[in-house]
């Protein structure tokens, strides 16, 4: 009779499933299980499934149990799964005090990952810890959250509270959405329901590779409005053209929706910044508006400063924003400086004639009173281009100008192009710096007239041109090409390979 009790003691020291009875917490599965310090510790090895009697379930590679202070150990591959709350908790170590409800994780080897697939919300850290009677999670150290598949975050400290939906985080972290806009910010606060986020020191870079700074700003990510103050946002350097402006805004406060941004006492450069001088010129206004569905920026109340003093007031001023590619309105500023003809800002204006037509006329006024008038006009045809270019100059003494226009077109196989350049004065152009697309040299003038023809097996091309160069005295200034011609043909009926060719050219040299 004692030889069977032993019997019946060391196989129950050593049963696969090991039960504290219904009045118990957990129950254990495992091929190796090791009760001691009078049963209030519990080892298992090998292979190891968890109960607990509010349906949560954990598996892992090794189990430690203290009865007294109900702490649950398990370490290696660990599998947490929460059924009542819906909650996946995934750890090298995972260890769960159920007097407290909290489960907490630490690093050995990897990441520890709880997944929320009740809200599809999944976070990833070195560290996790989730309060069950309070229904919040947090983080420490490297933090990643996945929310619904449309926002990204990426912390060092992250604290979520499922009963309320909320996310916070005291440290630097950032937030990408779906659309591929980007935020940098400081004191996150997150509500996931609503979508609203509020933080400081936020930095959003968008798909338009713009970058927007706010100190203190609420952000409604379903609505994309924003509230923020000490607003600074640098637009892509080539949206007005020129990848060499900087070209950026700054305000006192915003309030933007998808409809319009509004911006109160801002002011617009696109000077390259300098860290010793203040921009060249500026437009400063009580209030900005973008009228995005309009593609339009309004200002009221606007002053253009040059070297931060007020030159010219605007009670209203409105121009086309950077994505638009044809709108009438003004055009940003151009602050030119000359060691020959002095300070000037050139305001221009760009007008849409038609469909096919369209000029922009850009004013040049000197500090000195000076002013120079020029105006570039822009047709395309079916089958033609045309482009003019023209500036007057008038003072007391005189009256100085330029006129450069190119005509190029095709009709069925042939085509042709009619150049034409002429200065009034030699020295017009460089003094002053005139700048347009025909525009490539201030020595020599290029006016031509080119003449093309196609066929199948000929090609036939003449040109009359007409050289001036600026820098030599007008008796002997002129250059005159007429004609230049170059013929092709193709004698295939000859040979294969044989081609006929012609070119010619007549030059007249140092003339008048």
């Amino acid at each position: 009779m004692k030889i069977r009790f032993l019997l019946i003691l060391l196989i129950l020291s050593n049963f696969f499933i090991y039960n504290f009875a219904k009045s118990e917490i957990f129950e254990i599965e495992s091929s190796q299980i090791d009760i001691l310090e009078n049963g209030n510790l519990v080892k298992a090895y090998g292979g190891v499934k968890v109960l607990s009697e509010d349906g949560t379930e954990i598996t892992g590679k090794e189990v430690h149990y203290n009865k007294e202070k109900l702490i649950l150990e398990t370490i290696g591959n660990v599998v947490l799964i929460d059924k009542k709350n819906n909650i996946i908790f995934t750890s090298d170590k995972i260890t769960y005090n159920k007097k407290k409800e909290i489960i907490s994780s630490d690093k050995i080897d990897n990441q520890a990952t709880i997944i929320d697939k009740k809200n599809n919300i999944t976070i990833q850290s070195d560290k996790i810890t989730y309060n069950i009677k309070k229904g919040i999670i947090s983080s420490l150290g490297d933090t990643y959250a996945n929310l619904q598949n449309k926002y990204e975050i990426n912390s060092t400290e992250l604290v979520y509270n499922r009963n309320k939906m909320e996310i916070y985080s005291s440290k630097k972290s950032k937030i990408e959405d779906s659309l591929g806009n980007i935020f940098e910010l400081e004191n996150l606060k997150f509500n996931i329901n609503e979508k609203l986020l509020k933080a400081k020191n936020i930095t959003l870079f968008d798909t338009k590779n713009n970058k927007y700074n706010l100190k203190n700003s609420l952000v409604n990510l379903n609505t994309n409005e924003i509230v923020g103050s000490d607003i600074s946002i640098d637009f892509d350097n080539s949206l007005f053209g020129n990848k060499k402006n900087e070209p950026r805004l700054k305000g006192r406060s915003l309030i933007s929706n998808e409809n319009e941004s509004i911006i109160y006492k801002g002011s617009f450069t696109t000077c390259k910044k300098n860290k010793d001088k203040c921009p060249p010129w500026t437009i400063f206004a009580e209030e900005v508006r973008h009228k995005k569905v309009e593609k339009v920026i309004e200002y009221r109340n606007a002053w253009l400063k040059i070297y931060d003093i007020p030159v010219v007031y605007f009670p209203y001023f409105r121009h086309p924003d950077p994505t638009v590619n044809r709108q009438s309105g003004f055009l940003a500023p151009i602050f030119i400086n000359s060691s020959n003809s002095g300070t000037s800002l050139q305001i221009p204006y760009y007008k849409v004639i038609s469909e096919n037509k369209d000029l922009t006329i850009m004013p040049r006024i000197f500090f000195n009173n000076n002013i120079i008038l020029q105006t570039e006009y822009r047709q395309a045809n079916k089958k033609s281009d045309l482009i003019a270019d023209l500036s007057i100059n008038k003072n007391d003494s005189s009256t100085k100008g330029h006129f450069f226009s190119n005509l190029k077109g095709s009709l069925d196989k042939s085509g042709f192009e009619i150049n034409l350049q002429k200065v009034s004065n030699a020295k017009y152009l460089k003094i002053n710096k005139i700048k347009s697309p025909l525009i490539n040299n201030y020595s020599t003038l290029h006016s031509f007239l080119n003449l093309t023809k196609s066929s199948e097996d000929y090609s036939f091309e003449t040109s009359f041109e007409v050289y001036e160069d600026l820098s030599k005295n007008r008796s002997d200034r002129f250059e005159y090409v007429y004609p230049n011609f170059v013929y092709n043909k193709d004698l295939d009926s000859l040979s294969e390979n044989l081609k006929f060719t012609s070119t010619g050219y007549q030059k007249k040299y140092n003339t008048n």
